[in-house]
């Protein structure tokens, strides 16, 4: 191709190129500039009727350009006037083309209709309004109970507790410590008439167990028919028994190396401490000073005080053992009888006294005459040798 050819055939692209680039957006310009038409609605949800037991659910609705969206629960409002929109009613998007809010508070068998206008940024409002429109289905369900407290044991000493138990809908919960129908049962929850219920049970005592029996009403009136139950029990206090046992429950005075066992029993933990006195009466459980024998911290539950007691004189006494263990306490005594010594007793020994009195004294005359054989030889051995000397 020639040159002359090639510059002829350049005004002609250069009115192609304004065609394509420039012509277009002055046309645009011209087009936003007048833009006189709302937002079209494209879509609304929810629509029909919703699943049973719904209580909220998202209102939304999508527009063909960037616009702010409101609603009204009435009809033909303008859009000016309208007081829900997506500002102030914590819409998710502002100035979008989705726009959405969440609603709570519904209740069954009934038929929400919203009504929805959009203004785009031009301030073109829909006149007309476009309608959402959905219902929920009637209530047939009693409340769902669960969750259901306390359970279990609970503490030592436990007086009180706080019943609980969450519904899936808002109901007025009662309760009785029999199962019957729920118009029967005394007592309703104090706190109660939402999902969560709860109230305050007073008087409760160790060694008993607790249930009781839970039923429910919604709104709709829907009962529950069978019981639920809150069951659970208090931990009961340790126990602490003792038994006494002396080796000799009787015998003549003087009683002598008497021992005394302790036996420890019941529900207490830990170690032991044992006190044992030879004579005292009461029964009392307080460390009293004149104890005769103690153990402290031991770990068996049988213990045995050696020798522990002397008895020199006639009468009953009682011997006692105080065992302590964990927070409490207990005592046991037993009895013993000392007599003293009967006639044929004292005759024997006054018999066997004499007798060893005669043997003795016989052992002093035997010894007395042999010591005077004696002396009587010498003196006769003596005087013979004299003589034999002299002659």
């Amino acid at each position: 191709m020639s040159n002359k050819k090639i510059l002829s055939a350049i005004p002609f692209i250069l009115f192609l190129l304004l065609g394509i680039f420039i012509f277009p957006s002055v046309s645009n310009a011209a087009t936003t500039t007048d833009d006189h038409a709302p937002p079209r609605i494209i879509s609304g949800q929810p629509k029909g009727i919703l699943a049973a037991g719904t209580v909220q659910t998202t209102v939304s609705v999508e527009t063909d350009e960037l616009a702010n969206c409101r609603y009204s629960n009435d009809r033909q409002v303008l859009y000016d006037s309208m007081s829900s929109d997506f500002i102030n009613t914590n819409f998710t998007a502002i100035g979008t083309f989705f726009h959405s809010v969440l609603v709570t508070g519904l209740s069954s068998d009934a038929t929400y209709n919203y009504y929805v206008k959009c203004s785009d940024a031009r301030g073109n409002a829909n006149p007309d309004d476009f309608l959402i429109s959905f219902s929920t289905p009637p209530d047939v369900t009693p409340p769902v109970i669960s969750n259901g407290q306390p359970s279990g044991s609970l503490a030592v000493g436990t007086t009180q507790a706080n019943l609980s138990l969450v519904t899936n809908e808002p109901a007025t919960c009662r309760y009785s410590t029999t199962s019957v129908v729920y118009g029967l049962m005394p007592s309703t929850f104090s706190i109660t008439g939402g999902i969560s219920h709860s109230v305050l049970i007073t008087g409760l005592s160790g060694d008993n167990p607790y249930t009781y029996y839970v039923r429910c009403s919604d709104n709709s009136g829907n009962v529950n028919t069978d019981d639920f139950t809150i069951s659970f029990s208090i931990a009961p206090s340790p126990t602490l028994f003792v038994t006494l046992t002396a080796s000799a429950s009787s015998g003549p005075a003087p009683l002598n190396g008497v021992d005394l066992t302790a036996d420890v029993s019941g529900t207490a933990a830990g170690t032991i401490n044992y006190t044992f006195y030879c004579d005292r009466s009461d029964s009392g459980t307080n460390i009293a000073s004149g104890y005769d024998v103690q153990y402290n911290s031991i770990v068996a539950v049988s213990k045995e005080a050696d020798d522990a007691c002397n008895y020199l004189s006639s009468g009953t006494y009682h011997p006692k053992v105080i065992a302590e263990r964990e927070s409490k306490i207990a005592e046991a005594r037993a009895e013993i009888i000392v007599t003293a010594e009967t006639p044929e007793a004292t005759t024997k020994t006054t018999l066997e006294g004499i007798q060893a009195r005669v043997m003795e004294i016989q052992q002093k005359i035997i010894e007395t005459i042999k010591n005077f054989i004696q002396l009587v030889q010498a003196s006769l051995l003596s005087a013979f040798g004299f003589i034999f000397q002299v002659k």
